[in-house]
């Protein structure tokens, strides 16, 4: 299993959420109380964090609030090394060093780690740095970012508490989440897991697996069945599970598959049987290796596995295709009704092989119940970029007025608590305009807040700082990992700061690059949002000596706000605070565009996306803008719901927020999915 402090971070870096011993009869006391309002005001103070008041309470009867801080201390341990890290020059000395001095210190550096290298081919921990003796300012500046709340739930309770809220979102559950789930499931107890379908594949694949491996005999059909929708999940998910064990199973595994695929009707196993060509030669896999035909107790099934095999089931897909190409629209159609979901997806390729607009709305109007939100979000995200791939371009002008037109009326089915009521929309530190909603794109690394939300970057905050922190890898190499910037100005010149460019220019400044992780490497880059020439940014971070994200220890990237730069007071260099976001980078890769910074509007987003240029590239982000935005989603949804947006929260019933709030009325947008999941 996972190490508990580890599960207990991405629980609080996930979903925000803390577990606490919690005996539910315990009494109040006075100085319990004083002693929770104390130590809450601490943790305000060190992380700009908040308990919220029930909380406060709850943790004061059950004498927890050391607990919590103590939690809380852990969680934020290697923040403590990361103050206390050495760059290879401090801002007030890349402000006056003269560029000869800079690049001699960047050459001997250079030479002390890979130049050694090659002459004597051993690996060589550490490099020249020109400052060992460099004192690290550790005087906390002013707070400048707006404190945060989380909540605490009661220790044994957490698990069921975090599968019912990754489970029932038809959204990918980030790399956080599915440690979680993995961890949760073992948790559970058979009836737990039986109360919730799990709704999207891929957080299906995560539970299946842990679920095949750790229940046996009746509880595993029991509970498998119960979570998987049809057929064409358990195909999926026992392809998946077929390549994780090597293409062997063992005789209990292969009779808990067909005995699952047997818990469904013959006519629904049929169906998905043959939903296209390719899902035929894979499900013909999964069949070979489960040794149906040996372990099947239903006779219709079996003959729908024949059928199958001598080639006499034609595809849902292939039905589709023809009659499409003989203009048998009213055939097509009548397919596409049974396949809602595929028609959202095929949209586009519709509208090519000549179905109309109206044809299209018609069919999901009538199966609009069986739609997701989330897919038709997605689809309006992607139709609207500027950027969009050449062979949807074409049509999307129709594509879009079909989704945004299927939005609105999928919006008016739901039943939220806004209903009929009035709302305050509080935006608080977050920028709403240049914000969407991003659910199976956010990126994996995400925590609280998902990748495509913007951060309101204050007025006082003057400079923006990257700032990057790493240790060895898992074996004990050295690691050497970059981060970049790339600056657009506003006559659309292109700026890169980084080690193989500029290290001061357009007043952006770039610490040095050290290349060395023995006992750690850090490095950072400054921004003054006060030059006019600046228009947008892309920060980069890229693995230089190759290693995966995943498996360099301790990798931890931050965006953190700085008040000012020449003050002489020298306040720290990192300050876990003033950090809009942090990410420790665990992901596949070994580069990534990680945040984008917009001058003009005066906004920052984390983006989190896997770059496929070693440096970043700043044509992806020519036309990167926030086109179906978190206002035009929050209109659509209360006038769907005869919800009236008021301008004060008096006079609101309800305030909806994107993080969580402090009192009873206030509804956190992520913690309700922004309401997507609700029932009709």
């Amino acid at each position: 299993g996972v190490n508990m402090n580890t599960f207990e971070k991405n629980l609080f870096d996930a979903l925000r959420v803390l577990s606490v011993d919690i005996n539910d009869g315990a009494f109040l006391y006075d100085e319990e109380m004083v002693k929770a309002i104390t130590i809450n005001d601490l943790i305000v103070k060190n992380y700009h964090l908040t308990m919220k008041p029930q909380d406060i309470v709850l943790v004061a009867k059950n004498k927890q609030s050391e607990a919590v801080l103590e939690k809380l201390n852990s969680f934020f341990e290697i923040d403590e090394k990361m103050k206390k890290a050495k760059p290879m020059y401090l801002p007030e000395e890349v402000l006056n060093i003269d560029e000869a001095t800079f690049r001699f210190h960047q050459l001997v550096h250079y030479f002390s780690t890979y130049g050694l290298e090659e002459l004597f081919g051993v690996e060589t921990r550490t490099g020249w740095l020109p400052n060992p003796e460099l004192e690290i300012p550790t005087e906390e500046s002013d707070a400048l970012l707006e404190t945060e709340s989380f909540e605490i739930v009661k220790a044994g309770a957490e698990y069921l508490y975090l599968y019912k809220k990754i489970v029932t979102k038809r959204n990918r559950a980030s790399r956080l989440e599915t440690e979680l789930l993995e961890e949760a499931v073992k948790h559970l107890s058979v009836e737990e897991l039986c109360q919730y379908k799990v709704v999207f594949k891929e957080n299906l694949f995560v539970i299946f697996s842990c679920l095949m491996n750790s229940l046996s005999g009746k509880e595993r059909i029991l509970v498998l069945s119960n979570i998987c929708q049809n057929p064409t999940d358990v195909f999926k998910c026992a392809k998946k599970y077929l390549n994780e064990k090597r293409y062997h199973f063992t005789t209990s595994q292969k009779r808990a598959i067909v005995c699952i695929l047997e818990s469904y009707s013959s006519a629904s196993f049929r169906e998905n049987l043959m939903m296209s060509n390719k899902r035929r030669e894979e499900n013909l896999i999964v069949l070979q290796y489960v040794d149906y035909n040996r372990y099947s107790k239903s006779k219709e099934h079996l003959e729908c596995v024949n059928l199958l095999r001598n080639d006499d089931l034609t595809s849902w897909e292939a039905r589709l295709k023809n009659a499409l190409s003989k203009k048998n629209f009213e055939v097509a159609v009548q397919l596409l009704k049974q396949r809602p979901g595929l028609v959202v997806r095929f949209a586009n390729w519709l509208l090519k092989e000549g179905l109309s607009k109206q044809q299209i709305i018609d069919i999901l109007r009538e199966n609009k119940a069986s739609l997701s939100l989330q897919t038709l979000l997605e689809n309006i995200n992607t139709f609207s970029n500027d950027n969009i791939k050449e062979n949807l371009a074409e049509k999307r002008k129709d594509v879009l007025e079909i989704f945004t037109t299927i939005l609105k009326d999928r919006l008016l089915q739901i039943n939220t608590r806004i209903k009929n009521k009035k709302v305050f929309i509080d935006a608080g530190q977050y920028d709403f305009r240049h914000s969407q909603i991003s659910f199976n794109s956010a990126s994996s690394e995400s925590g609280y807040i998902k990748s495509g939300i913007a951060f309101k970057i204050p007025d006082e905050v003057n400079y923006l700082r990257t700032f990057v922190y790493w240790e060895n890898d898992i074996h004990g190499h050295r690691v050497d990992v970059d981060a970049h910037f790339r600056v657009n100005t506003v006559e659309n010149e292109e700026v890169h700061l980084g080690w193989n460019d500029d290290f001061r220019k357009e007043g952006c400044y770039f610490s040095g690059d050290v290349t060395s992780s023995v006992p750690y490497g850090c490095e950072y880059l400054d921004i003054d949002l006060s030059n006019p020439k600046l228009d947008y940014a892309v920060v980069h971070i890229n693995s230089f000596t190759g290693q995966f994200f995943k498996n360099i220890q301790n990798f931890k990237v931050g965006m953190m706000a700085i008040g000012k730069l020449k003050d002489k007071n020298n306040k720290s260099l990192y300050n876990n605070k003033n950090c809009f976001f942090v990410h420790e980078l665990k992901g596949d890769f070994i580069t990534m565009n990680y945040a984008f910074i917009d001058f003009k509007n005066k906004y920052l987003k984390f983006l989190g996306s896997n770059s496929n240029t070693r440096y970043g590239s700043l044509e992806e982000y020519a036309s990167y803008k926030t086109y179906y935005s978190l206002p035009d989603f929050l209109n659509d949804l209360c006038d769907s719901q005869q919800a009236t947006i008021v301008s004060s929260p008096e006079d609101a019933d309800f305030i909806l927020r994107l993080d969580k709030g402090l009192s009873d009325n206030e509804i956190s947008l992520i913690d309700v999915n922004f309401f997507v999941d609700e029932k009709q």
